[in-house]
């Protein structure tokens, strides 16, 4: 009777213990589906409108050209950009939806953030989440990273669609009243072409926007 007492009691709490872990789980994976799209909007580029920089025209021998010319020019440029804007092709971000554990790092700069101590664990191993359930705004689009080359290659190929880069997001670290969470980013659009933030996320009543973007590292 003793043993069948023990055996149920662990049971109990091996139960409840999967339960809690499929709770977690499904309530980052919530957060997560909702923030990423404005998560995509505050870091990655049209690379039609990134590659097209202002005009400089060749200079004529003296070195000088007319304020006329110029403004031509500038006029030219800026109703190619609004062309860009206007148009509703889709841009592509090479995502792997395999998202992996967080760093120590980043409880320690919510922790900066929040100015208070985090007692929970982080979420340790990994979370799979449904590119095809990830509503993105503007015209950004996913696809599966593993549908690109890893190498310098996969700049300089032609794509039969817009091209942006590759996005990357780690797991989300939460404070104590899940109030606070922070994620580390990534996103790469060439091959000297990157940037790396730092993104603190605040719930606002039933939903998660963005708090503070804070610049980790730039290529």
């Amino acid at each position: 009777m003793k043993k069948l007492t023990t055996s149920l009691c662990l049971l109990i709490i091996f139960f409840f213990g999967c339960k809690r872990k499929i709770n977690d789980l499904e309530f980052e994976r919530s957060v997560l589906m909702q923030i990423i799209p404005s998560i995509v909007d505050s870091t990655c580029q049209d690379p039609r409108i990134f590659l097209s920089p202002p005009p400089y025209p060749l200079l004529p021998p003296d070195g000088k050209i007319s304020v006329k010319e110029e403004q031509f020019l500038t006029k030219k440029w800026e109703l190619k950009l609004d062309s860009i804007r206007k148009d509703t092709s889709s841009v592509y971000l090479a995502f792997n939806p395999v998202i992996t554990a967080s760093t120590d790092s980043l409880k320690k700069e919510l922790e900066l953030f929040t100015n208070s101590k985090i007692t929970q664990p982080g979420f340790k191993g990994k979370l799979v989440l449904d590119i095809d359930s990830i509503k993105l705004n503007q015209h950004f689009k996913f696809k599966y990273h593993n549908l690109f080359s890893n190498q310098l290659e996969v700049w300089n190929k032609k794509y039969e669609f817009i091209f942006s880069g590759f996005f990357y997001i780690s797991r989300i670290v939460f404070d104590d009243s899940r109030s606070f969470g922070a994620l580390s980013v990534g996103y790469i659009c060439g091959g000297l072409c990157g940037q790396g933030y730092i993104i603190f996320i605040k719930k606002h009543g039933k939903n998660w926007r963005i708090d503070k973007i804070v610049d980790t590292w730039i290529s």
